[in-house]
């Protein structure tokens, strides 16, 4: 599946993009914060919620709900 096909997918920076990956993974927040951070760089869910917040609204949508129904949709539209 191509999430650039996704509308407004391009309008995403690749670590906002790295992040809807890990959501379509099944991530929670605390993991998702667990897999960027570095040793240098800690990351709070709080900041990943901020993110997503963000994502969200570049896609025009509110939730990881919604998130899946547009990818799902994108999907059907492929069969």
């Amino acid at each position: 599946m191509n999430l650039h096909e996704l509308d407004n997918y391009h309008k995403l920076s690749s670590y906002e993009q790295q992040l809807v990956d890990y959501v379509l993974d099944g991530y929670s927040n605390e993991q998702i914060a667990g897999a960027v951070s570095t040793y240098t760089k800690v990351v709070s869910h709080r900041t990943i919620e901020t993110h997503l917040g963000n994502i969200y609204d570049t896609l025009g949508i509110r939730n990881r709900q919604e998130l899946w129904v547009k990818v799902l949709k994108l999907c059907k539209k492929k069969e």
